[in-house]
């Protein structure tokens, strides 16, 4: 994240606390910088062994997006586990879990990667790729709870793949000077 105002870049990452860990990170540590060459020790900012749900281990890829002053992070989601979770700090370092922002009944979101999140004329959208397998995108009228699926491909309701977009994982918005709202995406063969 570069915090422009204080002249920073924050750069999050996955670790494992477990010594000897072989395991997938289990929490977030930050590194700060000014000038992208010299960066302070890294900062645990979320440890999800402590936290007791599934974020002791497969737990990655946090997006920061900021909103009014505060600052809300999203994590990928472990495979086999639904919703979207967000955490919400005032300096990018102190973080506190706000809960689902995407429901963990939401069968779209199981396995959810790389969740991002962009304010565009008046809500919350947020991409995600469900266990690399396609886009599906959200809206809410807050960062914090209430996303809903927004996205169609022609399949019926009772589809899981109903909102999948397809263009395989990662994807990220971009609004153009002309004010349209696009996703960037990898391709898929």
């Amino acid at each position: 994240y570069t915090d422009i105002e204080n002249q920073c870049y924050y750069m999050y990452g996955t670790t494992a606390l477990k010594e000897n860990s072989i395991d997938a990170g289990n929490t977030f540590s930050v590194y700060k910088t000014r000038d992208l060459e010299n960066f302070e020790d890294p900062k645990v900012v979320v440890d999800g062994a402590k936290l007791g749900f599934w974020a002791d281990r497969d737990f990655w890829a946090p997006e920061v997006h900021v909103y009014n002053g505060k600052y809300y992070l999203y994590p990928s989601t472990a495979d086999g586990r639904g919703g979207i979770k967000v955490y919400e700090s005032t300096d990018l370092v102190n973080w506190t879990y706000m809960g689902f922002a995407v429901a963990e009944d939401e069968p779209t979101s199981v396995g959810a990667y790389a969740p991002e999140v962009i304010y565009y004329n008046g809500y919350f959208y947020m991409c995600q790729s469900r266990a690399g397998k396609g886009h599906y995108i959200y809206r809410s009228e807050s960062p914090t709870q209430g996303f809903e699926l927004v996205s169609t491909s022609g399949l019926s309701d009772d589809d899981l793949d109903k909102g999948n977009l397809g263009m395989g994982i990662d994807g990220s918005f971009y609004v153009s000077d002309d004010g349209k709202l696009y996703i960037m995406h990898t391709s898929t063969p």
